[in-house]
C-alpha cells in the first residue's frame, strides 16, 4: 500500500443508522472505508453481517447487547459496496461508521 492510500486510512468517518428490520440494504454504493459498528438497540436472535458487496467482513453475533462494537482504527477497504445483511427474522438498530474514498462521494 503507498503512502497516499495509508494517509487515506486515519481521516474521520461518516455514520449510518441502520434499522435491520429493513433486511438487506446497501449503506454506501462505491468504494470506502468501514471503522466499525455499534448496537443501538439490542438484536434479536438472528445475525448481522456487514458486507463488502457480497464478500463478509464483519459479523454481530445473535442477541447483542446494546453497546456491542466491533472499531477497527485502521479500518477496511470496501472495494465495492458497504452493505448491511441481517437475517430476514432480524430486529434492532446499529450505527455504521465509514468514509467514502476521494472521488466517489454522491
Amino acid at each position: 500500500m503507498g503512502v497516499r492510500a495509508a494517509e487515506a486510512v486515519f481521516q474521520e468517518a461518516t455514520y449510518s443508522v441502520q434499522d435491520v428490520s429493513n433486511n438487506v440494504t446497501t449503506i454506501y454504493g462505491h468504494p470506502c472505508i468501514y471503522y466499525g459498528a455499534v448496537v443501538t438497540t439490542v438484536l434479536s436472535a438472528a445475525v448481522v453481517v456487514i458486507q463488502d458487496g457480497s464478500a463478509v467482513i464483519d459479523a454481530f453475533a445473535a442477541s447483542s447487547a446494546v453497546g456491542t462494537g466491533h472499531f477497527l482504527p485502521a479500518g477496511i477497504r470496501c472495494d465495492t459496496s458497504l452493505v448491511i445483511n441481517p437475517d430476514d427474522a432480524s430486529t434492532g438498530i446499529m450505527t455504521v461508521y465509514y468514509r467514502p474514498l476521494a472521488g466517489f462521494n454522491p
